[in-house]
Order: structure tokens, then sequence, then C-alpha cells
């Protein structure tokens, strides 16, 4: 996840570089459905640790559910994420700002292992203060990791390795701003 400030019309993303990230552990190599919300903590790079430890961490409350496919039932174990994976962002706790600093969450999901093709999913909170609300706009990504030999072609494939998804160097395609 990343944080980015909005400006007050919720229309414009503040800055090139996200105020904050956090990671979610979703069991994509679970071979059954799981449905779980989470209070996913936010790094200190939103507050100071002094305001911080005053006025509480800041957190964000997230969903998902994973839907594995018949393919990844039948393979043997361990096998490869292929699925269905929808993700929805709730509700942020101990948020920094006034009632009048939006902010926006961007979800990045690599949905496939061979040409690391990662998607995102953008959702702008529907108020400011500490707790700032995403709506109950959800987002569904089709994940489908495959060696190269098992891979098929992807016209929405970028180029790139799976290893560079998590030093940043892989592209990814935006999806429409929801929440608005």
């Amino acid at each position: 996840l990343e944080f980015f400030h909005v400006d007050p019309s919720g229309s414009k993303i503040i800055g090139a570089s996200p105020i904050a990230r956090a990671s979610v552990p979703v069991p994509l190599l679970e071979a059954k459905q799981i449905h779980a919300t989470l209070d996913v903590p936010v790094p200190n790079d939103m507050k100071s640790w002094w305001l911080e430890r005053l006025t509480g961490y800041v957190s964000v409350g997230f969903e998902f559910e994973w839907s594995p496919s018949v393919e990844m039932f039948r393979s043997p174990a361990p096998a490869l994420p292929h699925g269905s994976l929808a993700v929805r962002v709730l509700t942020g706790r101990n948020f920094p700002g006034s009632m009048a600093s939006r902010w926006c969450c961007r979800i990045l999901v690599p949905c496939g292992m061979s040409g690391c093709e990662v998607k995102t999913y953008e959702v702008i909170s529907l108020n400011g203060g500490s707790c700032p609300s995403f709506g109950n706009a959800s987002a569904d990504f089709q994940i489908r990791w495959a060696f190269d030999s098992d891979s098929m072609p992807n016209s929405s494939s970028h180029s790139g390795t799976f290893s560079s998804f998590f030093s940043g160097g892989c592209n990814s395609n935006r999806s429409t701003t929801a929440g608005l």
C-alpha cells in the first residue's frame, strides 16, 4: 500500500512520492479460499515519533478475499498462485491532518511472476481527519503466476523480472480511481 496526499477536491494526487508505504500479508500460496480483514500498521513516515506516541499509531483496515482457481487446486503443492483476489481499503485510524486532509491509497498487486505484471488500484478517501473512510469500492485482480515455460502471452504484461517488483523496477498499469 502507498499513501499520498490529495488536493481538497479529491481529484489530484499531491507529490510524486508516497508519504508512507505499508505491506499487507496476503496468503496467495494457500490453495484454499480465504477471507480476512486486517488492521495494517502504516510505518511512522506520516507523523513524527512523538506525535505518534501521543495520538496512536497510524493504521488502515484492509479486507481481502483470495479464491484459488481449479488449476491451483489440481497442481501439486506448493502450487504457484493462480486465482482471484478481491481487495478493499476500509477506514484509516490515527491519520494526521485536518478534516480537509484527503488521502489516496494505491494498492500494488503482483499478478504474474513472468513478465513482472503489477497491477494497481487507487482509492481516494471520502473524508479527512484522523479516521478517513475509503468507501465500499473494491478491486478484483486475476493472479496468474507461472514459470516462463508455462506462461501464456498477455497483452497487459510488462517486461521485467519478478525480483524487480520488490526493488521497485517494474512498470504498472493504473486503474480508474474509485471512491470519488
